[in-house]
């Protein structure tokens, strides 16, 4: 096929069967980053904390130059040259990249993939570990999982998956790839790219083993942050607290805990900084504004006039809004005034 139709080819592909493709991917996973769904997690461990592994989700589609350069370099995979039928055959057209915070949310998020209903993982071509064996071991996942390496020291998880439900007629469906990587490996597979490194292009040893280094201290940076999070959350789950005591990411989980406030890992330093700019820097001041009259006071305003029970952050705005006042009438109006801003918010947002 000549070059000139293989582009009319890709080009009707692209706008018929891979943007609406994506779009479908894009509101699934949207759903993953809210942190509901992972409080069953929190339950499961015993933590305080509701887990929010997942720090980013990108996706991109293939340009038409690297669909060539891929059948071009691949005719085994791709006997039939530049034509429709190695367009649909290719496996990574969509490219999604899922990043988490750390390693061990690795294993979260596989979970996760595993159980999505709206996924079909593909069974000829399983997920695929592009990891060492010990970090395999670490995230328990001997026989689930294949375990492979690359020479550069790349460290990911892939998974080729496919839409259960789709817009798109399920013969003409693409299968599409997943990556799964920490927030670590992602800014080095950010840099090996700028550096044009690739370990099938004849690169001296001294280069090679600088890679090996630098992936052996990128493993133990992640080592050392889910070392950082146990300690954290052994802390919380375990820290005597007294009223004198400053308010801190240690123990302000327990005292949310304690008026049934659910809180999510991501929220913590935003939620600090709120009630450190209200002046409640203690535990005793938190404890004067967080009564059970001034939470049932908020619950109900919100279900009143919003028809919904405030979230976790909407709920701490408002009671370091109420430091130092006791008027039931202008206790309302601070929690009017804050269901004002955070709807403006809200609607700004649409915008963008």
């Amino acid at each position: 096929m000549e070059d000139f139709s293989f582009n009319d080819e890709y080009a009707k592909y692209y706008n018929e069967v891979l943007v609406p493709t994506r779009k479908e991917i894009t509101q699934i996973t949207d759903t993953w980053k809210d942190t509901s769904i992972w409080d069953n997690v929190r339950r499961e461990a015993g933590s305080l904390v509701v887990p929010t592994p997942i720090h980013r989700i990108y996706s991109r589609i293939k340009r038409p130059e690297s669909v060539e350069d891929k059948i071009y370099r691949k005719p085994n995979s791709f006997p039939d040259g530049l034509t429709k039928n190695s367009i649909k055959k290719m496996s990574d057209t969509i490219g999604v990249r899922i990043v988490t915070f750390f390693f061990e949310d690795l294993l979260l998020v596989h979970k996760l993939l595993l159980s999505e209903p709206r996924l079909r993982i593909s069974s000829i071509d399983p997920p695929k570990a592009y990891l060492n064996q010990s970090q395999v071991g670490l995230l328990g996942m001997f026989g689930d999982i294949q375990v492979d390496h690359k020479d550069s020291g790349y460290l990911s998880i892939h998974y080729i998956v496919q839409l259960v439900d789709s817009c798109i007629p399920e013969e003409n469906r693409p299968w599409f790839e997943i990556q799964l990587r920490t927030i670590i490996e992602e800014a080095w597979g950010e840099i090996e790219h700028q550096l044009g490194y690739k370990p099938e292009k004849k690169t001296t040893l001294a280069v090679r083993k600088q890679f090996k280094i630098i992936t052996s201290y990128l493993s133990a940076v992640d080592e050392h942050f889910d070392f950082l999070r146990y300690e954290l959350q052994y802390l919380q789950q375990n820290l005597e607290i007294e009223s004198r005591n400053p308010l801190n990411a240690e123990n302000l989980p327990s005292i949310l805990h304690e008026n049934n406030i659910i809180v999510s890992r991501r929220e913590l330093d935003g939620l600090l900084k709120l009630l450190f700019s209200r002046g409640i820097t203690t535990v005793a001041e938190f404890q004067q504004v967080a009564t059970p009259g001034n939470l049932t006071l908020i619950d109900n305003r919100y279900f009143a006039t919003q028809n919904r029970l405030p979230s976790t952050f909407e709920k701490i705005a408002n009671l370091a809004n109420m430091k130092d006042c006791n008027d039931i009438e202008i206790l309302t109006q601070r929690i009017d005034a804050q269901i004002d801003l955070n709807n403006t918010w809200l609607q700004l947002r649409s915008y963008s």
